[in-house]
């Protein structure tokens, strides 16, 4: 019997040490549950206390229930690691998906960015090309302006002179 609590002692530090969310306090509440189906089962089968050979084989028995319900502990810790090891591998997809889209944005950003400048750069000299444009336009208009006005001034000119000799011819 010593060594059947020394096999479950041995087993909840284990289990306390690799299964994941076995903690002490699911370990004590193990060793109760354990204890009570032990005590369970020796209430069940009354052994005579002089009989060595039966009690060695109840406690072989107890010792084979234990070894089944160690085992299906391990599968359930073995089962438990593998999901841990599947979120985990999810987690490291989603977080690998979210780095990929972030450096997706921050390209998008900088293209953005260049394109900005590009149009500032266009709009700039789409400005320069318009005020050349208007420029080159108001010279020639001025130049004409100039012409129309030198001709006025000439005919005024040819004017003011014709009138003039014609007042020197009709004072005389």
């Amino acid at each position: 019997m010593f060594s059947c609590w020394i096999i479950t002692l041995k087993l909840l530090d284990w289990l306390s040490r690799t299964a994941f969310g076995f903690n002490m306090r699911s370990a004590a509440f193990f060793l109760l549950m354990l204890c009570c189906s032990v005590g369970d089962s020796r209430s069940e089968v009354s052994v005579p206390a002089g009989d060595h050979a039966r009690t060695e084989a109840h406690t072989l028995g107890d010792l084979s229930i234990l070894w089944d319900e160690v085992q299906g502990l391990k599968e359930l810790v073995l089962s438990l690691k593998g999901e841990e090891v599947e979120k985990r591998q999810e987690l490291r997809s989603v977080e690998s998906r979210l780095r990929d889209g972030e450096i997706v944005a921050e390209q998008q950003k900088q293209k953005l960015d260049e394109m900005q400048v590009a149009v500032g750069h266009q709009i700039d000299k789409l400005r320069g090309t318009l005020l050349a444009e208007q420029s080159s336009g108001l010279r020639r208009k001025v130049e004409e302006l100039e012409v129309q006005i030198k001709g006025q001034c000439c005919c005024i000119f040819c004017t003011g002179a014709a009138v003039n000799n014609f007042s020197i011819l009709f004072a005389n």
